[in-house]
């Protein structure tokens, strides 16, 4: 799967950070790779990887460019999920401007 952001040029928020439930151990044997319009993605056993803009994986979570302050304007990510690794989504934060 993927998930997908992007910002306008308008209100800025802290943005977000999700993270997948359940036991770290569950994700250091998976592997897998994925086809995206740019390619294969290796996961090498994560669980995520981002493979365009500023947004961060580290570990178990993804979080928006810059947070917990606030993102920048015109700001965009795509973030391949494992399908084999992944677990349910934990939403710790979520602030972003409101349509």
């Amino acid at each position: 799967g993927t998930v997908r952001w992007s910002t306008d040029g308008s209100i800025n928020g802290t943005g977000w950070k999700i993270c997948m439930g359940g036991n770290a151990t569950n994700v250091t044997n998976a592997t897998s790779t994925t086809t995206t319009p740019s390619g294969l993605v290796n996961f090498t056993g994560r669980p995520w990887v981002v493979i365009h803009g500023g947004c961060v994986v580290d570990g178990l979570c993804a979080r928006s460019p810059n947070y917990p302050q606030n993102y920048w304007n015109n700001q965009m990510c795509r973030i391949s999920v494992n399908d084999t690794a992944a677990l349910p989504l934990n939403v710790l934060h979520f602030q972003t401007e409101r349509g």
